[in-house]
């Protein structure tokens, strides 16, 4: 499966999921259900290759401020989010992480925890066995440099239209 393919499936269940993370998982459920097993293993490789490319601390940043706070597992759940809005989405705030300013809205659920499964449970179900491994291991820690996310004023400079949103300030 090629990236290309990887962004048709997200894209495709992001419009007929129309902005309803539940529904956006059962339509990609759906679209993964017609792959056969070592296709599975692509989206799952793929899916790997990148949340490892967000895995930054500018994304975490981000994470924390429009979560209201972000744990190891929470950021993992939000960089599946990212995911889950399409190949724009996650390209632009790869680039500038207040660029989510146009996506993310107050109130609204920004962690996608089913994404990380959804082909693994598939495996099973075609193999009844684990979907393999890709091999790919995270970094032991994120990439760029650590901050203190509850300074305000560092969040304030790093992301002046995430802050204006989402704070409380």
């Amino acid at each position: 499966m090629t990236e290309q393919e990887f962004w048709k499936l997200i894209d495709g269940s992001r419009k007929k999921g129309n902005g309803d993370l539940d529904e956006q998982s059962e339509q990609l459920r759906q679209a993964l259900s017609k792959l056969t097993s070592a296709e599975l293993v692509a989206f799952d490789h793929a899916l790997t290759r990148l949340q490892f490319q967000a895995y930054t601390w500018e994304l975490w940043g981000a994470a924390y401020l429009i979560n209201g706070g972000c744990s190891d597992d929470g950021f993992d759940y939000f960089t599946n989010w990212l995911i889950a809005q399409g190949e724009q989405v996650y390209r632009e705030a790869l680039k500038s992480p207040d660029s989510l300013v146009t996506v993310a809205q107050p109130d609204d659920e920004h962690e996608f925890e089913e994404l990380s499964y959804l082909a693994h449970e598939l495996y099973e179900e075609q193999n009844d066995d684990d979907i393999p491994e890709s091999g790919l291991r995270r970094p032991g820690s994120p990439a760029g440099d650590d901050w203190d996310f509850d300074d305000d004023n560092e969040m304030s400079q790093r992301y002046p239209k995430l802050w204006a949103k989402f704070s409380d300030a």
